[in-house]
């Protein structure tokens, strides 16, 4: 996804929102730190890829990502492209609703329908997007960088949990470890990204 580039709203409303620089990981890359982290704590070593553990991934790192959302939301700066927005399920909240000039305007609400002018740009926490079976291999996660590493340990975690004699505990302790530094250390939002 990429950032970004509002020069004209970032006021006091929204600066430093964009802490958190660099690549985020692709599904593919998840995938492969899990197999890792399944070889690496598994009793006899080695672990061959199973169409079972393959199809429980993506429903894994989808409950993943969405949980650790909900600790750090995802801000988006989006364009509003008609005279009318309807929040659907993946947005927590309106932080503010700016004019095609970026100046702040407090729109008209009916019912859970906000009265727009055109152009106008809404400023949001919100929650990822769905991984599901569809989802490709090059899908980039949502969250911030320093949560994405957290997640292939609770996948691993779940797998071995459901699929290993292996306990899941050094794997969950691990994750546990790495969000609680990665949410106390930063900003509670993760990127700012923009969606027209």
């Amino acid at each position: 996804m990429e950032r970004a580039e509002l020069p004209h709203l970032c006021g006091s409303d929204v600066s430093g929102i964009c802490d958190d620089e660099g690549e985020n990981m692709t599904l593919k890359e998840a995938k492969r730190k899990v197999y890792g982290l399944l070889d690496e704590y598994s009793a006899d070593g080695e672990v061959r890829l199973d169409g079972d553990i393959e199809l429980r991934l993506n429903s894994f790192f989808d409950m993943c990502q969405k949980n650790l959302a909900a600790l750090a939301p995802i801000r988006r700066l989006t364009e509003a492209q008609t005279g009318e927005f309807i929040p659907d399920g993946k947005i927590i909240k309106v932080l503010a609703v700016y004019d095609s000039q970026g100046e702040r305007i407090y729109p008209k609400m009916t019912g859970n329908v906000l009265i727009l002018p055109e152009g106008a740009r809404l400023d949001l926490l919100t929650l990822p997007s769905d991984i599901n079976d569809d989802t490709p291999e090059t899908y980039e996660f949502e969250i911030k960088e320093a949560l994405q590493e957290c997640m292939p340990y609770w996948v691993a975690a779940s797998l071995c949990a459901v699929d290993f004699t292996v306990s899941p505990a050094k794997l969950m302790n691990q994750f546990n470890v790495m969000v609680s530094s990665a949410v106390s250390a930063s900003s509670p939002y993760t990127r700012t990204v923009s969606v027209v």
